[in-house]
């Protein structure tokens, strides 16, 4: 999140080496370890294993293609009027986790769901209670909008 300050993780140095080092290789597997904590054995492991190698392939070949707005996105969570879930793995980074804390107590009614048994590759990790969680957020969604069309057919 723009404007959100890292603590220093272990491992991020050698994680800017290996991308000044164009080492596509080694950032593969420096990734694997941050963000699949629950390691390649486990349920998806294979297809993120194959993706995060393809990434960090793509990130030389294209460049760096993050860029960041002038005003930080930290600095206006207080502006988002929409219904919020923020979802995140029990098993996710400690960044990751204090990174949804902030949004939850910053954003107006957010509300957050922490998926059990589940690190950073939420929908590979554990797509049924994912595909469960975003549906019901779905169904809440059409149930306001319903509301909302009823009150305002009955306005004069």
């Amino acid at each position: 999140m723009s404007g959100y300050r890292c603590l220093n993780p272990p491992g991020l140095s050698a994680y800017e080496a290996a991308r000044r080092e164009r080492d596509a290789e080694r950032l593969a597997e420096l990734e694997l370890s941050i963000w699949a904590s629950m390691g390649t054995a486990a349920v998806g492991g294979e297809q993120i294993e194959g993706m995060v190698a393809d990434n960090a392939e793509r990130r030389f070949a294209g460049g760096d293609l993050a860029r960041f707005p002038d005003q930080q996105a930290i600095s206006r969570l207080d502006r988002i009027a929409v219904p919020t879930l923020v979802v995140h793995g029990d098993r996710d980074h400690p960044e990751i986790c204090a990174i949804a804390e902030r949004l939850v107590a910053e954003i107006p009614g957010a509300r957050r769901e922490v998926i059990p048994d589940a690190d950073h590759y939420l929908p590979l990790r554990t797509p049924g209670r994912l595909v469960d969680l975003l549906l019901l957020l779905l169904l809440l969604l059409l149930l306001l909008l319903l509301l909302l069309l009823l009150l305002l057919q009955h306005l004069p």
